[in-house]
């Protein structure tokens, strides 16, 4: 056979395997017949060829991480890391915490099709890189889809024989599989191995050792997850990776970031590629605004871009408090009436734009243009996965629960530190550091360490030390924000009392618990869906009432009130308690005022006055 030829049929198998991965039915999507063509005997398939479709699929093309659907609709706003001004997401409300238009689940196991052509590839070419690659991304997409719905299919992923799926598998199971699978991959990596292909990765650029140390990072995140659920597992891998870092290291500098990456020539990032309405119904958050300001905390102009109007009068509206010629102004984060009223925060009349009086989404992630229209810039602007920052965070709680022998107080710093280098923060003598806070700011990451909100030695709980600047770092991290906060409840972020109004189709005031299963699920997999709706959780799921309170393995510990938050009286526009009008300066000094935890003692009420 010439040379053509071998190219020509080896392009056409590759194609077929690629078009096996598009959705249909569990069968169709996820089962590999070892007699099919796709890996007849005798042919070689570099593995490499699966691999940037395995990892666009979930993160690039789609809704895995696409803007309106999962991060700013639903994830920032549930995490109180962003306020809509129109088109209320149901993150604000608490309500329908819905499927996400199926998108996570759907995308997720289609691009694991692909991630089981990899490994099938890698296996019978005897290539380890790819083999390890596969069983890393496995985990991770496989990791998130659990830790958000709770039992799924699992295990089919990893065998190559047909599988029927009458029943999702428990993540009791999941969790110590997924951990075992990071571990065979870290095995597998040797110091003397080759990378990989460059133009293939998107998200290490072919560096295998980044690989290794992304394995390790996440299995230490998934230990310390489980921890409630499983302690004594928990514990023993966590002291693993800690206490062998020559044979598990993980993540050493914020150059081992795990980043989706974009050349902005064939591939553009999602924060360009979104559209400028979507950038123009998000504004940061109030809370993140003040609790940043409050602590002069140089990721302000990175988070935020400065208001273009802004108004004076504190009895009738949100005054900026930061003393720079730059005012920054958050959204209020919880209004969960109409459009008209959630675009009416913060401004005079109906005829402005909500946007033009909060700080919008800053230049860190989507240079812009006045009209919100991305700059040039913006086409290569990375999408985090796990980072640097957030490993120190959870080495540091680890340590003050006892599970690893580490200091505590090092991570702890270590993780402020490499946030603020992250953002390439500058302090005094930066112009837009001095935009904010002229001579009020810090000169150096030393003074705002020190300060005493920041400080070990300032007489903060530890534990609430560590979640606050977690969270604050963890700002447009993908699902870790939302599903961190779930797990800890900290810091105490607070729900508005209009959230009680969607009680039959929402989870009120308590934190939603978990993502919904896709609605065609129903008719796909129908025993499967009913079985976990009825026995996986610590409630039977009857109804979309309690769906999104039912509690999944990884909480099933936590005590009965775990997930009820703080709560406001949401303001009332009959009660004249909107901005500018008589009754906003009362209702702000008595509600919204009592939500900034740091100025209430880091207490929070759960009850309204």
């Amino acid at each position: 056979m010439s040379g053509k030829m071998k190219i020509n049929k080896l392009l056409c198998i590759v194609l077929a395997c690629l078009s096996v991965s598009s959705c249909r039915t569990w069968d169709e999507e996820f089962n590999i017949n070892p007699n099919e063509p796709t890996f007849s005997e005798g042919t070689v398939i570099p593995p490499e060829l699966f691999m940037g479709n395995m990892i666009e699929k979930a993160l690039d093309r789609g809704a895995w991480n696409g803007m309106s659907t999962t991060i700013l609709n639903v994830m920032t706003a549930v995490s109180r890391h962003t306020g809509k001004t129109r088109s209320l997401s149901q993150g604000n409300r608490h309500r329908s915490w819905h499927d996400l238009d199926g998108n996570i689940w759907h995308k997720a196991y289609n691009a694991l099709a692909d991630v089981k052509n990899m490994r099938r590839a890698a296996e019978l070419s005897g290539d380890n890189r790819y083999l390890a690659i596969a069983y890393i991304w496995e985990s991770y997409l496989s990791y998130t889809l659990t830790t958000l719905y709770g039992d799924i299919p699992y295990f089919i992923l990893r065998d190559d024989s047909i599988i029927e799926v009458n029943r999702y598998d428990k993540q009791s199971d999941i969790y110590p599989a997924i951990l075992e699978r990071l571990a065979s991959a870290n095995e597998l990596i040797t110091a003397d191995m080759d990378n990989v292909d460059a133009q293939k990765d998107f998200i290490f650029t072919g560096d295998i050792q980044k690989w290794k140390r992304f394995a390790n990072s996440l299995r230490f995140r998934m230990a310390l997850y489980m921890a409630d659920a499983d302690e004594a597992t928990a514990k023993t891998i966590m002291n693993e990776i800690a206490s062998n870092p020559s044979t598990h290291p993980v993540f050493g500098s914020n150059d081992d970031n795990c980043m989706l990456t974009y050349d902005g020539n064939q591939r553009f990032s999602t924060f360009y590629t979104s559209s400028s309405g979507l950038f123009r119904e998000h504004a940061v958050s109030n809370i993140l605004i003040e609790r940043l300001l409050s602590l002069k905390d140089a990721r302000i102009y990175s988070y935020a871009h400065p208001v273009k109007k802004f108004h004076t009068d504190a009895n009738m509206y949100i005054v900026p408090s930061n003393p720079g010629p730059d005012k920054y102004v958050g959204h209020m984060y919880g209004i969960t009436t109409g459009n008209s009223h959630a675009a009416s925060w913060n401004i005079i009349n109906d005829t402005e734009h909500a946007i033009d009086y909060s700080s919008y989404i800053g230049e860190h992630f989507r240079p812009m243009n006045n009209d919100f229209s991305p700059l040039p810039k913006a086409s290569t602007s990375p999408l985090p996965l796990a980072t640097y920052s957030e490993l120190n965070f959870n080495m540091a709680e680890a340590a003050l629960r006892g599970f690893i022998s580490g200091d505590a107080r090092m991570y702890y710093e270590n993780g402020v530190k490499a946030s603020l280098n992250e953002y390439d923060s500058q302090w005094e003598g930066d112009t837009r550091y001095d935009g904010a806070y002229l001579e009020t700011g810090h000169a150096n990451v030393d003074e705002y360490l020190a300060q005493q909100q920041v400080s070990w030695d300032g007489g903060r709980d530890h534990r609430l030390l560590v979640a606050e600047q977690k969270w604050i770092a963890s700002f447009m991290l993908g699902f870790e924000p939302y599903i961190d906060h779930r797990r800890t409840m900290l810091p105490p972020l607070p729900a508005s009392s209009g959230t009680l109004r969607y009680l039959s189709s929402g989870s009120g005031q308590y934190y939603p618990s978990r993502t919904a299963y896709p609605a065609d699920e129903v008719g796909k997999n129908p025993e499967a869906y009913e079985a976990a709706r009825a026995e996986s959780f610590d409630i039977p799921i009857t109804g979309d009432n309690n769906r999104n309170l039912a509690k999944m393995w990884l909480l099933s510990k936590q005590p009965a009130d775990h997930l009820l938050c703080p709560i406001f009286k949401e303001p009332l526009k009959s009660d004249e308690e909107y901005p500018g009008q008589a009754n906003f300066k009362t209702w702000y000094d008595n509600n919204w005022n009592k939500m900034f935890w740091w100025e209430n003692g880091d207490e929070l009420p759960k009850t309204l006055p």
